[in-house]
């Protein structure tokens, strides 16, 4: 028999034994949720809170920023999610969620990574403006490749070449948008 999953969003209680919590959240299934039934190996268990759809599923748009920059600092020191996660005591999964905003950087863990990754705290947070971290052109994912390249670009000694790499991509991008 497959084993029934459970659903984040319900918390349920289970009769009048406590006991009974845990092993009611383990069998919670889709057919339990909102409403009172009786399971025939833990009683009497209801369903008693729901979160929103937007609370389950929806990070913060400041910590989906903060979590981006997190990574823009990491691949340009050339640092895998690995070593962040060993350098911050956490697992690479833990960096993953935090990269994509999924969980909150606390900040004691924030300036952790502040020195893992050689950055101000400040950094983090350069270029937010209020919650709507998220809109204009200026907050756009950038690539593995186009944080690499940038960091390439910014070790380049000689100033003049270096300009002119940049004015090179500038008419390339204007001649891209003109056609």
């Amino acid at each position: 028999m497959k084993a029934p999953t459970v659903r984040p969003a319900v918390s349920v209680s289970a009769g009048l034994n406590p006991a009974f919590y845990e092993p009611v959240v383990a069998v919670l299934s889709p057919r339990w949720i909102g409403r009172a039934s009786h399971h025939p190996k833990y009683g009497f268990v209801e369903a008693v809170s729901f979160k929103s759809k937007q609370e389950i599923e929806m990070p913060h748009p400041t910590d989906v920023y903060v979590g981006r920059r997190v990574r823009e600092a990491r691949v340009a020191k050339g640092m895998s999610q690995t070593d962040l996660g060993d350098k911050l005591g956490v697992s690479f999964q833990q960096v993953q969620k935090y990269e994509k905003g999924t969980n909150r950087i606390g900040a004691s863990r924030l300036l952790q990574t502040s020195m893992a990754l050689s950055v101000p705290v400040e950094y983090f947070f350069d270029g937010i403006d209020g919650v709507d971290a998220d809109e204009g052109p200026n907050n756009a994912k950038l690539s593995r490749k186009a944080i690499a390249t940038a960091t390439k670009l910014h070790q380049i000694p000689d100033d003049a070449m270096r300009r002119e790499i940049i004015r090179l991509i500038d008419v390339a991008a204007e001649a891209r948008l003109a056609s």
